[in-house]
This record gives C-alpha cells, sequence and structure tokens, in this order.
C-alpha cells in the first residue's frame, strides 16, 4: 500500500502497475473460498432470475385482474 501512496500516482502510473502492486501485497485465495464464493454468486444469479420471473408473472396477473376489474 505505500507503494501506491508514493508520489508515483500520476496520469502515467498505468492501471496494470496498480494492479501488479496490489497482487504482490494481497495473499492469495484459498481453494475453498473461491467454492464458496462461486457458489454465492451462482446463488444470488439464480434468485435474480427467478425474481425477474415473478416480477413477469406479477404484470401477467395486473393485466388479468385489469381486464377483470372492467
Amino acid at each position: 500500500m505505500l507503494e501506491l501512496r508514493s508520489p508515483k500516482l500520476s496520469k502515467d502510473f498505468k492501471p496494470s502497475s496498480i494492479c501488479e502492486i496490489l497482487m504482490k501485497a494481497l495473499p492469495p485465495l484459498l481453494e475453498e473460498e473461491l467454492g464458496s464464493l462461486s457458489d454465492l454468486l451462482e446463488e444470488m444469479d439464480q434468485i435474480t432470475d427467478h425474481l425477474e420471473e415473478l416480477q413477469n408473472h406479477l404484470k401477467e396477473l395486473k393485466k388479468i385482474e385489469k381486464v377483470y376489474d372492467t
């Protein structure tokens, strides 16, 4: 982190340089941590898909309700 805070931060400091410094500073992730993260992200995708499906069903039900009310 000290390397990032040095006066090197300027317009000429490339993102790849920042990435390299951070990769040296951060510990590697364990396989089990990556597995847990992967499972969590997959579950979030499934929840998002399910939410979209429920929202579509709700739209269709509102159409039916509107016709029914008239």
